[in-house]
């Protein structure tokens, strides 16, 4: 069906925007570039929504629209489609279902828009994530117990059954092993002191989050949520109040159009600042992982998910050295 909408349909049919209003692909933000004019359109059509997206007219808002699927573009159309598509579209793309539902909005169309599932699929989402961070913590916390025991185990002998037992660790917990070291910035000797000094503290913090408990808020762009308390100015994927009364964590409107990983160990990360961990900023010791939320959450990370080789929630620290897997 074509777009009808004066803004959409202009003097000539774009036709990567009428494509896109069909089927896949969907128009999206780079790389790679997308069709220049297309993106125009839907930028005029964004303000025109109610959605302000100031840094895409870098000339005025009366002058044209620079034609870029950047961030702000990108979180606009996610504002859009939080309030008038259930919540499986909220990918922050210009596809079918949205740019359909933008047209009809440009038309003064009425639009079928269901609140009570919208907020419903939210809580389900939220509900969702922080159940498998629950659960991912609950099977790391194992793998570290176990880890500890064999360490002990190993230690305890003399001789050549002790090189044998190191042997069989190695081989049984080398990836774990290999992630405390790294993630927490420790000895990899798994006898040693400092390696086993790093794992119980990690361990402990663990099983510390598992103790957390608090209520989630979605609170969209305000409160916990609002970009100019941050620095930068940016709406976060979530927000956290370890002193405030329950609820104490606040999901984003961002959070909705990331990975199930990244939702999940974005609640695991969020937990870890209510038992008191930050985000710092440099890792300079394991003092500082041990500190930072980014840390622990992306050790929890590794060790669920015995596949992983990048970090499931972004960020610069990615692994030094390869984790054996499984």
């Amino acid at each position: 069906m074509p777009l009808n909408s004066a803004i959409f349909k202009g003097t000539v049919r774009n036709a990567r925007l009428e494509q896109a209003a069909v089927g896949p692909p969907p128009i999206k933000a780079a790389p790679p570039a997308d069709d220049v004019e297309a993106v125009r359109r839907i930028q005029r059509a964004l303000v025109t929504l109610g959605q302000p997206i100031p840094k895409s007219f870098p000339n005025g808002p009366d002058k044209e629209p620079d034609g870029k699927y950047g961030e702000e573009v990108f979180k606009a159309v996610l504002a859009f489609q939080q309030k008038v598509l259930p919540s499986p579209d909220w990918d922050g793309r210009a596809g079918k279902n949205t740019l359909t539902a933008m047209d009809a909005a440009l038309q003064g169309l009425e639009l079928p828009v269901d609140r009570t599932a919208i907020i419903e699929g939210q809580k389900t989402i939220i509900e969702e994530a922080k159940k498998r961070s629950r659960k991912s913590l609950g099977v790391v916390l194992g793998r570290m117990r176990a880890l500890e025991s064999a360490i002990e185990a190993a230690d305890g002998l003399q001789g050549n059954g002790k090189s044998v037992a190191l042997e069989a660790l190695r081989r049984t917990f080398a990836r774990d092993i290999a992630i405390i070291a790294d993630k927490l910035r420790t000895n990899s000797d798994p006898l040693s002191k400092e390696f086993r000094s790093a794992l119980a503290s990690a361990r402990q913090l663990v099983q510390n989050n598992i103790d957390e408990t608090s209520s989630i808020i979605f609170e969209g762009t305000v409160g916990r949520c609002e970009a100019s308390q941050y620095n930068p100015p940016v709406v976060p994927f979530a927000a956290t109040t370890r002193t405030a009364r329950d609820p104490r964590v606040s999901v984003c409107t961002p959070f909705f159009a990331m990975n199930d990983d990244f939702k999940r160990d974005a609640m695991t990360h969020e937990f870890f600042h209510l038992v008191g961990l930050a985000d710092v900023k440099n890792i300079a010791s394991t003092v500082d992982a041990l500190n930072d939320c980014d840390s622990l959450s992306q050790v929890v990370a590794y060790m669920h998910d015995r596949q992983r080789t990048r970090d499931s929630i972004g960020g610069s620290r990615q692994p030094s050295v390869p984790y054996p897997s499984p």
